[in-house]
């Protein structure tokens, strides 16, 4: 359930406020699994493992960002939908390693995250439902297809490191996404992307604090 809401705020976020503002705030959900599973989990984390993961959101923050004007609509307050997004990831985190710690069956657990998050967008779907329906370009689908694949790999994948690693391990590593994205941007879409200062500081922030987490006890 708490896929379908982080999905949407994630959505809305990204349409009140844009890319540049977004995502940085959406990518903070390390800081938050970190926290909740230090308080409630009792995981303990060393000074080695707290400051990589602080440096990866500073990395994250630093590639995710770009210049960009705000949007016409935009309100101070619309930042909390990204922020809800980035905390509700956070505490998705724990309650997934609690889940496992239980029942450790990753594969069937993905599947029930993919079915919940299914049923969990329908009422949305139908409270937002408009005359013009869904529009799809059949070029397109493949795009979505292999996007879908890759990202319920990326799930499992996560999942499995859930069944044996800590959350103030797993959650800052996965959140370093940003940086293979551009990795990928910059082969595929040289014109489009730009390395900046900014990317380049992200990329040595997000490298040195996955090092230091995967060192550090």
């Amino acid at each position: 359930m708490l896929q379908s809401a982080t999905s949407l705020l994630t959505f809305i976020g990204l349409q009140k406020i844009g890319t540049s503002r977004s995502q940085p705030l959406r990518n903070s959900y390390p800081l938050w699994s970190a926290g909740l599973a230090i308080a409630v989990m009792h995981e303990q984390a060393g000074l080695a493992v707290l400051a990589g993961t602080l440096l990866v959101v500073i990395g994250v923050v630093l590639i995710s960002w770009k210049p960009e004007t705000a949007l016409p609509s935009y309100r101070w307050w619309h930042v909390l939908y990204s922020l809800a997004a980035g905390f509700l990831a956070g505490v998705a985190f724990p309650l997934r390693r609690y889940g496992l710690t239980i029942t450790n069956e990753p594969v069937f657990f993905s599947f029930v995250v993919a079915v919940l998050s299914l049923l969990g967008s329908i009422p949305y779907i139908l409270w937002n439902r408009s005359d013009q329906g869904l529009v799809w370009h059949p070029r397109a689908v493949l795009h979505f297809f292999w996007s879908g694949f890759f990202e319920a790999s990326g799930a499992l994948l996560t999942l499995i490191a859930l069944t044996t690693g800590r959350v103030v391990i797993v959650s800052p590593i996965v959140a370093t996404t940003p940086l293979f994205s551009l990795i990928i941007s910059l082969i595929f879409f040289r014109s489009k992307e730009q390395v900046t200062a900014g990317t380049i500081l992200g990329t040595i922030a997000v490298v040195v604090g996955t090092i230091a987490i995967a060192l550090g006890k």
